[in-house]
């Protein structure tokens, strides 16, 4: 009942959108102007063990030195931890860097390695076609010569024939 009641006047009061300043540091609010945590519990935030617990909160006011002695430590946080993402972020760009240098060597290797059975591909093709002209060689020289013979066994049957007729006129 106490919430509904709270909630009502919260949602019918003027002052129903309002910025906060709080540091949440081990599950204490810190705030400058006690009003602020009023505020906070008014609208039903409880801060105590968790976040969003159901115990009242321990209304801590903090001088403006304290306030921002907090902020430092907060700000001190913040840039541990971007120093922490800026060297993991090295770290990975060293992975990725490394890793490139890693398939670049394997892409160097692969075009080594297919520029040479390209080679010996050139190689093979040369050496079959120097031993297709050698055979169309021997194949021409082997016509020549049968055309040769044919030739020398036309001139041997006529000189026969020339020979049989020369013997059939003497008789």
């Amino acid at each position: 009942m106490k919430r509904n009641k709270k909630r009502k006047q919260f949602e019918n009061s003027e002052n129903s959108e309002k910025i906060v300043k709080a540091i949440l540091d081990q599950n204490i609010v810190f705030v400058s102007n006690p009003e602020d945590i009023k505020f906070l519990c008014s609208f039903g935030f409880y801060f105590g063990k968790g976040t969003m617990s159901r115990g009242q909160p321990k209304l801590n006011k903090l001088s403006k030195q304290n306030l921002t002695r907090n902020q430092t430590i907060y700000n001190e946080k913040l840039n541990q931890n971007q120093f922490k993402n800026e060297n993991e972020n090295l770290n990975l760009n060293q992975n990725q860097n490394e890793n490139q240098k890693k398939i670049d060597m394997q892409l160097e290797i692969q075009k080594q390695i297919q520029n040479h059975i390209q080679n010996q591909l050139q190689h093979h093709i040369q050496h079959l076609n120097q031993n297709q002209n050698q055979n169309q060689n021997l194949n021409l020289n082997q016509n020549q010569n049968q055309n040769k013979n044919r030739n020398l066994n036309q001139n041997q049957n006529q000189n026969q024939n020339q020979n049989q007729n020369q013997n059939q006129n003497q008789n």
